[in-house]
């Protein structure tokens, strides 16, 4: 089996097909897809949204939350068919068309009026094609180009949703000043459509001379579980669908409405969207760092190491204290929800193998996407309903404290480290 899991793992040198076929270039790429992804484009930028439409519609903001909700179900129901048609036909011919209809969706929310139905079908138009830009695709491609160096790999990939919720809030911020929510929608989806399609088009392929018939073929001889293997067989599985789903409705529940909650406190637009950019460049920090340390440690230590910092992080905001406080609050939660989509590919491809890495990561992400549209309706009721955001927040922690206890136990990996990459 290893030499068989060795030849299916490309390892692809610099002259297999000039200078665009080094692996390393299908990293480059996926940063710059991700920097548009699903995450950076449609949840940690809507806390900017909030103000300017519940104001210019006269909505409510927990009303308007629950637009947020409703795309995270969409994405959810979407995104194993979209790892499934991946594992069957190849990347990129699944990939391309639908980021062309997330950038046309998106744009689209520029067109909402004070209906809620319309709003709500909206966003689950744009939900449903958002799924592309999960990770999914990335990890299947890099999985497949890396071994040793895999952790690395996925979390310099994983980096450009930092850059991208570092970037977006500025962008969108500047987009608003001059041209209004709407306007600021419509550049949104262009954003997304030169972010996305052109680095996919470019660099982010399978192997050289993959064809979809050898894709297909190719996948069922790779080493790994079926689906089924995974989830009834294995307790990995539920470890990680019920732990980072906690920890992402925690820290994604956060980091979705810091923006209003800064607000709350007396913070600008521009001055909230400031700390969202920091929490963006830790988000950062925090990838590429847990991608190194997945390389040299197991996985379980450094999901309980990093899911450490969040708890901190909310700690502080719920201090109230002022000054660098609610900066550095950020920082600890950019890094913690920085790991997770790394804890997520690297961990998938460790337990459950690359036969069915594609499915089985949609599965894990779908079920993760609700969490992250969960945490942040819940942060929008505890304020209308208690008036303050401190219930929310103490929950968040307990939540945190449970998914810790729960990495401990994830056991050694099925599918160690078996091919040594240049």
């Amino acid at each position: 089996m290893t030499s068989l899991h060795n030849d299916l793992i490309v390892d692809t040198a610099p002259s297999a097909t000039g200078l665009l076929g080094n692996r390393w270039w299908v990293v480059f790429g996926s940063v710059l897809g991700m920097i548009a992804g699903q995450g950076a484009t449609t949840i940690f930028i809507f806390g900017t949204f909030v103000g300017p439409v519940t104001s210019d519609l006269g909505i409510s903001q927990s009303s308007f939350s629950a637009a947020l909700l409703i795309l995270t179900i969409a994405a959810a129901v979407v995104t194993p068919w979209t790892g499934h048609m991946m594992d069957k036909h190849g990347v990129r011919p699944v990939m391309l068309p639908m980021i062309t209809l997330f950038a046309v969706a998106t744009a689209a929310l520029a067109f909402m009026q004070s209906s809620l139905a319309l709003i709500y079908a909206l966003f689950a138009i744009q939900g449903a094609f958002s799924a592309i830009q999960a990770p999914t695709g990335y990890v299947k491609v890099i999985s497949r180009r890396f071994d040793r160096q895999r952790g690395l790999a996925c979390g310099l990939a994983m980096a450009g949703v930092g850059l991208g919720v570092a970037l977006l809030p500025q962008y969108i911020a500047i987009l608003m000043t001059h041209y209004g929510w709407r306007g600021a929608y419509l550049g949104l989806g262009a954003f997304i459509f030169v972010m996305a399609f052109i680095p996919v088009a470019l660099f982010v392929r399978d192997a050289p001379g993959q064809t979809a018939a050898m894709h297909r073929e190719r996948s069922a001889d790779l080493p790994g579980l079926t689906v089924s293997e995974a989830v009834k067989g294995t307790r990995q599985f539920w470890l990680l669908v019920i732990g980072l789903s906690l920890a992402v409705m925690a820290i994604n529940g956060v980091l979705a409405q810091l923006v209003v909650m800064l607000s709350k406190r007396g913070f600008t637009i521009p001055e909230a969207a400031t700390v969202m950019s920091i929490a963006g460049l830790a988000m950062i920090l925090g990838r590429v760092l847990v991608g190194y340390c997945l390389d040299k440690y197991h996985g379980s230590y450094v999901a309980m190491a990093v899911f450490s910092f969040p708890v901190i992080g909310i700690l502080l905001l719920l201090s109230g204290a002022s000054g660098p406080v609610p900066y550095i609050a950020a920082i600890l939660c950019g890094l913690g929800i920085g790991a997770e989509l790394d804890l997520m590919g690297f961990l998938v491809s460790r337990y459950f193998g690359l036969r069915a890495i594609g499915t089985i990561y949609g599965i894990l992400f779908a079920i993760f996407v609700i969490g992250s549209g969960v945490g942040p309706y819940l942060v929008s009721l505890s304020f209308e309903h208690a008036q303050s955001y401190a219930p929310v927040l103490e929950g968040f922690i307990v939540a945190l404290l449970v998914v810790i206890a729960m990495m401990a136990f994830l056991g050694p990996y099925r599918y160690p480290v078996a091919h040594d990459s240049n």
